[in-house]
């Protein structure tokens, strides 16, 4: 179901939506895009810095804002900053959302997720079940709006690297976002690996395309995730 969910969504983005362009902790060898972990944190947890997180949310939720591309990438990894950020609680939540939507039971899928993106705001699960269940409702605004959301965490994504190797794997707050990722482009996970390498860590798909013509590894880089979200599983 899911990756049939996320086709839908997908024509969804396309017909509706134009592309969108724990303070002082240190992760060493860590760095996305150019910023090391500490220079995120600091600066989402900074009241005066103009990326102060709460700031960041604001225009997050402002469907008229257009974000930054540093504003993007600080949103989505700074999030990995906050006392909130907890992505394995959160994937128990987008698992059980799945499951409430394979067996079709949509109010209560939608209850979910209203309960899952308040705790976690840029769930792409969550942005994307709601951004489904009301195009159903044929409530274009919201369903705008979700799609705007989701996208704005692809674009964090995708600006972080391609996928191809350990050195310009795309990094995710949640390994749950890799799969996310996946389902975008109709890929299915035929294995995944984890592994550490150069003090980061990731967990590697093997990929076959829509077609099955294809199989390729594709990396995430899920040190984030690791370092700080496990602890607090």
């Amino acid at each position: 179901m899911c990756p049939n969910f996320f086709k839908y969504f997908s024509c969804l983005t396309f017909l509706l939506l134009s592309p969108l362009l724990i303070r002082g902790q240190t992760i060493a060898g860590y760095q996305v895009a150019g910023y090391t972990y500490s220079d995120i944190a600091d600066e989402v947890n900074d009241p005066q810095s103009p990326f102060y997180y709460p700031k960041l949310l604001q225009k997050y939720y402002n469907d008229t804002a257009r974000l930054t591309k540093k504003e993007i990438l600080f949103l989505y990894y700074g999030f990995a900053a906050r006392p909130e950020y907890n992505p394995y609680r959160h994937r128990i939540l987008e698992d059980s959302l799945y499951r409430l939507i394979d067996k079709q039971l949509l109010y209560k899928a939608e209850v979910l997720a209203d309960s899952l993106l308040h705790l976690n705001p840029l769930s792409m699960f969550g942005n994307v079940a709601k951004g489904v269940i009301t195009s159903m409702r044929l409530d274009t605004l919201n369903t705008q709006k979700h799609i705007r959301r989701y996208q704005i965490v692809l674009d964090a994504i995708f600006t972080s690297g391609e996928g191809r190797s350990y050195e310009n794997a795309m990094h995710v707050i949640s390994p749950k976002d890799a799969e996310a990722v996946l389902y975008r482009f109709n890929l299915k996970s035929l294995s995944k690996s984890f592994n550490g390498y150069q003090g980061n860590y990731y967990d590697v798909h093997i990929a076959r395309s829509e077609d099955g013509r294809r199989e390729f590894p594709v990396y995430f880089n899920v040190t984030l995730p690791y370092k700080i979200g496990l602890p607090k599983r």
